[in-house]
């Protein structure tokens, strides 16, 4: 048997075996790590796809219910400017009542009042 070739020694059959073994128990741990890690991420991608689908429905009920908020929302403004409207034409009223009154108040006052250079008994 040749144990030298070139002046660097050459491994036995036995050697080559055992460095074979151990080369081939090392990819098998770093196959299994391989396996692992891939195990916990098809599990956090599942997990990842069931937190989407839950947030694009959560996000669907919360546009329902900003829509259903926001048509409340115009419905009372319109109510609110309908009996702003009310009361303002209802105030309107009011002073031209007062008005006319007042103007009655005067016309009588200016009747009962005496004239300059007539003279009250």
């Amino acid at each position: 048997m040749f144990d030298q070739k070139g002046g660097f020694p050459v491994p036995t059959q036995e050697e080559r075996l055992s460095a074979f073994e151990q080369t081939l128990t090392a990819l098998s741990r770093d196959i299994k790590d391989i396996n692992h890690n891939e195990t916990m991420l098809l599990g956090m991608s599942m997990k990842q796809g069931e937190d989407i689908r839950e947030i694009r429905s959560n996000l669907a009920s919360m546009s329902t219910k900003q829509g259903e908020d926001i048509r409340e929302i115009r419905s009372n403004l319109a109510s609110l400017g309908e009996r702003l409207n009310t009361s303002d034409q209802s105030v309107n009223s009011r002073f031209e009542a007062q008005d006319k009154k007042l103007d009655q108040v005067l016309l009588l006052l200016n009747t009962f009042t005496a004239k300059p250079g007539q003279e009250t008994e």
